[in-house]
């Protein structure tokens, strides 16, 4: 027996669970998703904070774990909700749309942004446990549990854009416009 078969069988049979999965992954509204977010997110957090949403009427679906989906989104706002704390404008913009085979969730703060040795922490590093930071990278590795993942862009001083992207379902209706 070849010595690399058993590995490469093994490889086979992962793969075609993942595609298996993939194929027949739960749809989920993402507009739904967001709302839930939301309220979940700790209230405490999002005294003050305007929160205008847009594009979650267009009937987006996603292909992946509605509760890996949830506890991405939730995590960036509560993240983005704290860093926004003592701020004199308080002001989260959410938006939702198409772009190709995904579905796009941007959010934007008006809170101090992300440094850029933070951003090394939440995509490579290992941020403190219980951090604000350690809500962000755990968000980052359940949006690429799915299939997704997250961008942070960020001027410090300024505020943030967080992109979440994630695979398309197949049930979305058809009034949505691409970008």
């Amino acid at each position: 027996m070849n010595k690399n078969a058993l590995p490469a069988a093994a490889l086979a049979l992962i793969f075609a669970a993942a595609s298996a999965q993939a194929a027949g992954a739960p749809q989920a509204r993402v507009g739904e998703l967001v709302q839930t977010a939301l309220g979940q997110a700790q209230t405490t957090d999002l005294t003050g904070v305007s929160v205008d949403i847009s594009g979650a009427a267009t009937g987006l679906t996603v292909a992946a774990d509605a509760d890996a989906v949830l506890r991405t989104l939730k995590g960036v706002i509560e993240y983005s909700a704290r860093s926004m704390t003592g701020r004199t404008t308080r002001r989260l913009s959410i938006r939702i749309g198409r772009n190709g085979a995904n579905v796009d969730v941007e959010l934007r703060d008006s809170g101090p942004g992300v440094a850029a040795e933070d951003l090394l922490k939440i995509y490579g590093g290992a941020p403190a446990p219980r951090s604000a930071l350690a809500l962000l990278s755990q968000s980052n590795r359940l949006a690429q549990s799915v299939g997704g993942r997250l961008l942070i862009d960020s001027e410090e001083g300024v505020g943030a854009d967080y992109l979440v992207e994630l695979p398309l379902g197949k049930n979305t209706g058809e009034t949505v416009a691409q970008r």
